[in-house]
């Protein structure tokens, strides 16, 4: 794999996290008819690093 497409594929890696991170924190200040809704986007950025992870 090139040293360019690691340097992007970690790129996309610390947005996602920078993301989860975000949202992690605005669940401690939502109210609770939005908290699932925060939940259910940060799985699925979950799942996109899982499917980035892979491409390593």
């Amino acid at each position: 794999m090139s040293s360019d497409r690691l340097s992007d594929l970690e790129k996309i890696l610390t947005n996602y996290r920078k993301q989860v991170s975000g949202k992690e924190l605005t669940l401690t200040t939502t109210p609770d008819e939005d908290k699932e809704r925060i939940k259910l986007q940060i799985a699925k950025l979950k799942t996109e690093i899982a499917k980035s992870n892979t491409s390593f």
